[in-house]
């Protein structure tokens, strides 16, 4: 993660930085299948305002899944306003997304 942060450094700006981890944002345990919560307020605070931070996100086994990883995610981003896209054949998925201001 820290190359990938050091190289989004230098990317031209304004950047939408797109986080891809296996299945989202750490919940309440961390597996290498997660974005652990360090490495994605260490990019939200390597971005400038306007810039955007998006996240994969994959359900967990709850039905609550959505609004519990927005949550998260806008608490990781200072209380950013976190937004969503999903999908209408992947239920299942979403984008969690928040502009820097």
């Amino acid at each position: 993660m820290a190359t990938a942060l050091c190289r989004a450094k230098r990317e031209p700006r304004p950047r939408l930085v797109f986080l891809d981890p296996d299945t989202g944002v750490e919940p309440d345990t961390l597996k290498a299948a997660h974005a652990s919560l360090q490495d994605i307020e260490a990019v939200w605070n390597a971005l400038e305002p306007r810039e955007i931070l998006a996240v994969y996100q994959h359900a967990a086994h709850k039905a609550d899944w959505l609004p519990h990883s927005k949550m998260r995610l806008g608490q990781v981003c200072a209380g950013a306003d976190v937004r969503f896209i999903t999908g209408s054949t992947a239920k299942d998925v979403a984008i969690l997304w928040a502009v820097k201001v």
